[in-house]
């Protein structure tokens, strides 16, 4: 574990937490929803790290995607989106997607 704040998950824990989410637009990003709408093979794996509040997820599943794995080192965001999201198919994983070790499955 590294003293840099963006590696330690109870930093990030507070961060939401306490609501200090700049970033967090509470809609899916424009250019990514412009790519999503223009995706037509909705086989593809997606994979989106640092995952958030996960809205473009929640797009793609609502538009057909079906293989997604979002990854967040928060452990309260992760718990919160696996109770809000249960009915879909999402999967939420908890860790350091920098030191996450490669799967084929």
């Amino acid at each position: 574990m590294t003293d840099t704040p963006a590696f330690d998950k109870e930093y990030w824990n507070q961060r939401y937490r306490n609501g200090e989410t700049p970033w967090d637009m509470g809609e899916v990003s424009p250019p990514l929803k412009a790519y999503i709408d223009q995706c037509s093979n909705k086989h593809h794996r997606v994979l989106i790290p640092g995952g958030g509040n996960s809205y473009e997820a929640c797009y793609l599943w609502e538009n057909g995607f079906r293989d997604i794995t979002v990854v967040d080192i928060s452990s309260l965001m992760i718990n919160k989106l696996r109770k809000e999201h249960e009915q879909t198919g999402i999967r939420f994983v908890e860790g350091d997607f920098l030191n996450m070790k490669a799967s084929t499955t």
